[in-house]
């Protein structure tokens, strides 16, 4: 469980690293830096999905867990889908700039309480 949430963890602050370096670069973007953490990005989404996966099956989830995937999954998609907006656009509305600031937060509190709920006695 431990080692779990320092991967998680570990790879979600590379994840923000990477896009705040992106930010500060500016335009045009480096397309390894946006590689890079594109990718980071879907890999954790997927390793945290195979880990509810692999879990409910195992013992269940609670409401609780079931809330947290949910919430998890709705913020990651929406830093995924407003990040590819922001690379493909040469000026992005403001909305899909705050979208991109809020959502990759939201995505990192709502893993780290999945994490704690299906490891720390939140199946069943």
């Amino acid at each position: 469980m431990v080692s779990t949430f320092i991967i998680v963890g570990i790879v979600l602050l590379v994840t923000l690293a990477s896009g705040i370096w992106l930010s500060r670069l500016g335009r045009p973007y480096s397309t390894f830096i946006l590689t890079i953490h594109k990718l980071i990005g879907l890999g954790v989404g997927v390793f945290l999905l195979v880990t509810v996966i692999q879990t409910g099956r195992a013992a269940g989830l609670s409401a609780y867990a079931i809330g947290a995937t949910v919430a998890a999954g709705v913020s990651f998609l929406a830093a995924g889908a407003s990040g590819g907006i922001l690379s493909a656009a040469k000026t992005a509305p403001a909305g899909v700039t705050l979208i991109h600031k809020v959502a990759p937060a939201l995505a990192v509190l709502s893993s780290a309480a999945l994490l704690y709920l299906l490891f720390a006695g939140g199946t069943a």
